[in-house]
């Protein structure tokens, strides 16, 4: 009977285990613990950054709360205007130089009056 029971108690303990440590595993791995879920919001910032038009070259200068600042105003902004937004954002912080935002900005315009043509 001892026995038994032993090895009930030890078969109930590795599946009480092996359930337990499912759902930190998928925390881990989805992001949903600390510092990964951070992680993974800069790099998604950095990602509306550089698809919004921010110069590779200043991206090492900006730092992550700012980076992650700034992404939220793009989103917060219509689709047509977030690169016009995102150079005004950056020059208005000091990262990148205002006749670099205009001449940026200009390609931007062009290419919203092709889109507008081509309607």
């Amino acid at each position: 009977m001892w026995q038994a029971d032993s090895i009930r108690t030890r078969c109930f303990q590795e599946r009480h285990d092996s359930f337990s440590f499912v759902p930190l595993e998928y925390n881990r791995l989805s992001g949903l613990g600390g510092d990964n879920l951070m992680d993974s919001v800069a790099v998604d910032a950095k990602r509306i950054l550089l698809r919004y038009g921010a110069p590779i070259g200043i991206m090492d200068d900006i730092g992550e709360k700012d980076r992650i600042e700034f992404a939220r105003a793009i989103s917060r902004t219509p689709v047509p205007d977030r690169g016009e937004r995102l150079l005004d954002i950056l020059v208005e912080h000091g990262y990148l130089d205002p006749e670099v935002a205009e001449a940026t900005a200009k390609r931007y315009r062009k290419k919203k009056r092709r889109s507008r043509k081509s309607r």
